[in-house]
C-alpha cells in the first residue's frame, strides 16, 4: 500500500511537470494571439514568462517570437527605448545561438549589426557631439556597441567595416578628451583599445600620442611619434605643423627647412606649408651661430620674407600670416639694432674711425626705421584682422600691442606709442597673458 501511494505520488509530480510545460508552450502561443489583437502588455507577460521558464525558455520559437514583441515594443516605446531595445537585443542573441539555419542566421545577425549601429549612432550623435559634450554617456553606448559587434564577428564578415568604425571614433574621443583635460588615463584607454586596428594610423592619433608624450616631457617620444605620423601622412598640415612647434622649441635644424622646401614643390598650392616655412626660418633666424653668419642669415630672412608673402597671396586676410609676417620684420629690425649697438661699441674703441663707423651706424638706423616701419603695417593690419574676428587669439593680440609698443618707442612716435599702450591697458588678458 505504501508502495502504491509513493507510485502515485511520483506519477502525479510526472504529470505536474507535464502540465506545466504545456502551459509555457500555450504562454506561446497566446503571445501569437495577442500580437493578432495587437495587445503589447498581454503578448510581453506572456512571452516573459515563456522566455524565464526552464521549460520554454531553450526553445527557438520563444525568442524569435520575444525579439517580434520587443520590437514592437520599440517601435510603440510603449517602455523606455534602452530598456526595449536591450530585451530586443538579447532575445536576437538566443535566437542566434539556437538557430541552425544559416539564412535565418544571417537575418538575425544582420538585425543584431543594425542595433549596435543604433548604440554607436546614439553615443556619437547624442552625447559625444552633445555641447557640452557627455563623454561618461558616450562611452556607455559605444562599449555596448563594441561588445555587440565583437559578439558578431563570427557571424558575419560586416562587423570588421564596424570595428574600423569603432576604431575611427575611439580616436576622435580621444582627442577631444585630452582638449577637455579629462583624466590622462581616459585618452590612454581609448587609444589602447584601437592599436592594433590598421585603420587607427590616421594622423590624429600621432598627433595625440605626440602631445601625451609633450606633457609627460619625453622630447624623444614626442618626436618619434611625429615622424611615424609623416611617413604614413607625408602632406599631413597638421602633422607638419606639430613638427614645426617641436622644432621651434627644440631648436630648428637646417634639414627641417630643406624638407619644407621640398614640401613646398610638391604642394604649392598650400598656403600653410609657405607659413611652416617662414615660421620656422624665423625660429632658426634667431640662433646665434645663423645670427650671426651674414651671409647664412641674409638668405634665411629673404627665403622666409617670401614665405610669408606666398602664404599672404594665398590667404591674405589671415591674421595669424599677417602678424607672423610682422614679426619676421620687427626682428629683422632688431637684428638691426644690434648691428647698430656693436658699431657704437667700436667708435668707443676706435674712435679714429668716429666719422666712418657713424656714417655706417646712420646707414643701418635708416635700414632699421624703414624694417620697423613696415612691421608696424603688418602688425596693425592684424591687429585689425583679429578684432573683426569673433574667435580671436588674446595672446597674438597682446604680442602684436607690445611689440607695436616698441617699435613706436624705438622710432620716437610718441602719440602712437601712448595709443597702443592704453590699448593694451584696457584688455585685461594681455595683463593675464604677460610672462
Amino acid at each position: 500500500m505504501k508502495r502504491f501511494v509513493y507510485t502515485s505520488g511520483l506519477l502525479f509530480i510526472f504529470c505536474s511537470i507535464a502540465a506545466l510545460a504545456k502551459a509555457q508552450r500555450i504562454e506561446v502561443q497566446n503571445t501569437y494571439s495577442y500580437l493578432v489583437d495587437k495587445d503589447l502588455p498581454n503578448a510581453r507577460k506572456c512571452i516573459d514568462k515563456a522566455a524565464y521558464h526552464p521549460q520554454s525558455c531553450n526553445l527557438l520559437k520563444t525568442w524569435k517570437l520575444r525579439a517580434e514583441v520587443y520590437e514592437k515594443v520599440l517601435q510603440e516605446r510603449v517602455i523606455p527605448t534602452d530598456a526595449a531595445l536591450d530585451s530586443v537585443v538579447k532575445s536576437l542573441q538566443h535566437w542566434l545561438s539556437l538557430e541552425k539555419d544559416p539564412a535565418e542566421r544571417q537575418y538575425a545577425a544582420g538585425k543584431l549589426f543594425n542595433y549596435a549601429n543604433s548604440w554607436f549612432m546614439t553615443g556619437i550623435y547624442k552625447y559625444f557631439n552633445h555641447q557640452p559634450r557627455i563623454f561618461d554617456t558616450a562611452f556607455h553606448y559605444i562599449a555596448k556597441a563594441e561588445a555587440l559587434t565583437l559578439y558578431l564577428k563570427p557571424y558575419m564578415k560586416q562587423s570588421v567595416y564596424y570595428d574600423s568604425l569603432l576604431a575611427l571614433s575611439r580616436i576622435d574621443m580621444a582627442f577631444c578628451s585630452y582638449q577637455m583635460k579629462r583624466p590622462v588615463r581616459e585618452t590612454d584607454s581609448l587609444l589602447q583599445l584601437v592599436n592594433d586596428n590598421p585603420i587607427a594610423a590616421i594622423e590624429n592619433k600621432f598627433i595625440l600620442q605626440a602631445l601625451l608624450a609633450r606633457d609627460r616631457k619625453d622630447t624623444i617620444a614626442r618626436l618619434r611619434h611625429i615622424q611615424e605620423g609623416l611617413a604614413l601622412h607625408p602632406y599631413s598640415l597638421v602633422l607638419i605643423n606639430e613638427e614645426a612647434i617641436y622644432h621651434i622649441k627644440h631648436g630648428v635644424p637646417a634639414s627641417f627647412l630643406t624638407q619644407l622646401e621640398q614640401l613646398i614643390k610638391a604642394k604649392p598650392e598650400e598656403a600653410d606649408l609657405y607659413f611652416f616655412l617662414g615660421m620656422s626660418a624665423n625660429q632658426y633666424l634667431r640662433q646665434p651661430a645663423v645670427n650671426n653668419d651674414e651671409a647664412l642669415y641674409k638668405t634665411w630672412i629673404e627665403k622666409a620674407g617670401i614665405a610669408y608673402q606666398a602664404a599672404l597671396q594665398r590667404q591674405p586676410d589671415n591674421p595669424v600670416f599677417t602678424y607672423n609676417y610682422g614679426v619676421l620684420i620687427f626682428n629683422h629690425s632688431v637684428h638691426y639694432n644690434e648691428q647698430m649697438n656693436q658699431l657704437g661699441r667700436e667708435m668707443v674703441k676706435q674712435p679714429q674711425k668716429w666719422d666712418e663707423l657713424e656714417a655706417r651706424r646712420h646707414a643701418i638706423e635708416k635700414l632699421r626705421d624703414a624694417s620697423m616701419l613696415l612691421a608696424s603695417v603688418q602688425l596693425e593690419k592684424s591687429i585689425k584682422l583679429m578684432e573683426q574676428t569673433a574667435q580671436s587669439d588674446d595672446l597674438i593680440y597682446c604680442n602684436a600691442l607690445r611689440a607695436l609698443d616698441r617699435i613706436y618707442m624705438l622710432v620716437n612716435d610718441y602719440s602712437k606709442e601712448q595709443q597702443t599702450r592704453q590699448m593694451l591697458a584696457a584688455f585685461d588678458r594681455c595683463t593675464e597673458n604677460q610672462d
